[in-house]
């Protein structure tokens, strides 16, 4: 068994009959999340849970992200309507995660695979 340099357990070695491992290294996840694709998230969310109108109303709202810099209004690039996932926010992760698991049901159904799904966060200081 190897350990790998960033964990600190050990992970067991998978049988090839059993499957294997893909890793998905993508840059900029938070900001690549669009509005289109997080209310198709809660739309497959709703197929396991009961989720509100104005819950997701509610959510969706709270998207809408306005900076300020010495008191004046900034924007991001390509970024007409204020809708932002931002890193750190209250519900940040929690709107990453949803999308994620919306996006392996996609790749379970193309594939016809059972896919798991594990999350490493790397910190920079």
């Amino acid at each position: 068994m190897e350990k790998h340099e960033r964990c600190t357990g050990i992970i067991p070695p998978v049988p090839r009959e059993a499957g294997g491992f893909i890793n998905f290294d993508i840059i900029e996840f938070y900001p690549s999340i669009t509005e289109n694709v997080l209310r198709r998230a809660f739309k497959f969310a709703r197929l396991h849970t009961e989720i509100q109108d104005c819950e997701i109303d509610t959510i969706m709202h709270a998207k809408r992200t306005i900076v300020f810099s010495n008191g004046e209004p900034w924007k991001k690039k390509n970024n007409n309507t204020g809708f932002d996932i931002t890193m750190g926010s209250l519900d940040g992760a929690e709107s990453c995660e949803l999308a994620v698991a919306y996006m392996v049901s996609l790749l379970q159904s193309k594939y016809e695979k059972s896919i798991g799904l594990y999350i490493y966060i790397y910190i920079y200081i």
